[in-house]
């Protein structure tokens, strides 16, 4: 939080969650947050319907006090990261733009780094990032901010979503074929 016009105080928050049904994302503390890798429609298991990562960056940006501000005069940009790599420059990430048309006094969303808008943009209100080819699969460091350009020292709120390679699950159909090989063993060695 930072104190805003006219005795506002302006509360900016970042997160990451998990999408829909899936794994919930472990949480540091310090702004990092751990999930695992992977798609689907928010079915666990689901490769059907709309896909996203199974985890969501959200964002809050809200106004209190007495003013009439807006999230408008506040000069705020949302940095994401669609690349991997550790340690993007914030001159290669995408930006949220658009928070000048937003006259509002709170204002969040939840995204998933998979929708397509991020990496095409939207003129005048989404950049996309130089890497703009996420992949769901994909294991690294995303990071994410929103800077507020205010004061004379901008505002900024960051954290990072480090993704794991999850482990492939061996199919359940395999797991009885090697139960009924091993029951073939089984019925051999006794008639043999």
């Amino acid at each position: 939080t930072f104190d805003g016009l006219v005795g506002d105080t302006v509360t900016i928050a970042l997160a990451a969650t998990q999408r829909f049904a899936n794994p919930a994302l472990s949480n540091d503390g310090a702004g990092t947050y751990t999930a695992q890798a992977g798609e689907n429609d928010g079915t666990p298991g689901s490769t059907t319907g709309t896909l996203g990562s199974t985890w969501n960056f959200s964002y809050f940006i809200g106004i209190d006090g007495d003013g009439d501000s807006t999230i408008a005069d506040y000069g705020i940009t949302l940095f994401y990261d669609l690349d991997p790599a550790a340690d993007t420059d914030s001159a290669a990430m995408g930006t949220f733009d658009g928070f000048p048309l937003v006259t509002q006094r709170q204002w969040g969303g939840s995204e998933n780094a998979g929708f397509g808008y991020l990496a095409s943009g939207i003129p005048g209100v989404v950049t996309p990032p130089s890497f703009a080819s996420f992949n769901p699969f994909a294991a690294g460091e995303y990071s994410f901010a929103i800077v507020s350009q205010f004061n004379q020292a901008p505002e900024v709120v960051a954290m990072n979503v480090n993704v794991e390679a999850s482990p492939v699950p061996v199919p359940a159909t395999l797991a009885l074929m090697a139960l009924g090989l091993a029951a073939l063993g089984y019925s051999r060695r006794n008639a043999g």
